[in-house]
């Protein structure tokens, strides 16, 4: 009972400084090498560049995706789970066509376990557009793009 209490008044009175932030008044700040939710990226006219080889769902640790549809075409299902993901991007380094990427969209919250499930059109809305302008200034530095 004493120690419990000596801790408490020892966080009361700052001499141990809180770890937890007043969530969602602060937020946290994350470092830009940290991944957050995968996203499709789309070509310039809006249309997702993944074409259904299913590679990305047998790499993922957590069984997060479920993605069905004939190769060589959109899916016709493409789930992510947000709640089993980990943000690992095994998915995107497997994707061949590029399809998948990490984001920098880290906090996702819910209020139902269902409104994680990120169907195609959804991830697609969040979806990334190329820039030409910066694969050109990578390219013109030498590095792959």
């Amino acid at each position: 009972f004493l120690s419990m209490s000596y801790n408490v008044i020892r966080r009361l009175y700052g001499a141990e400084k809180i770890t937890t932030i007043n969530y969602p008044i602060e937020s946290y700040l994350y470092s830009k090498n940290q991944m957050g939710l995968p996203r499709l990226v789309l070509d310039k006219k809006g249309r997702s560049l993944c074409t259904s080889c299913d590679a990305c769902q047998k790499v993922c640790p957590t069984n997060a995706l479920d993605i069905s549809g004939k190769e060589g075409q959109e899916p016709e299902v493409f789930n992510l789970d947000v709640g089993k993901c980990i943000f690992c991007g095994w998915c995107a380094d497997v994707c061949a066509d590029k399809a998948i990427e990490m984001s920098d969209e880290h906090i996702i919250a819910a209020h139902a376990e269902e409104s994680l499930i990120f169907s195609f059109n959804e991830l697609k809305s969040k979806g990334r557009r190329p820039n030409p302008e910066i694969k050109n200034q990578v390219n013109s530095e030498g590095m792959e793009g």
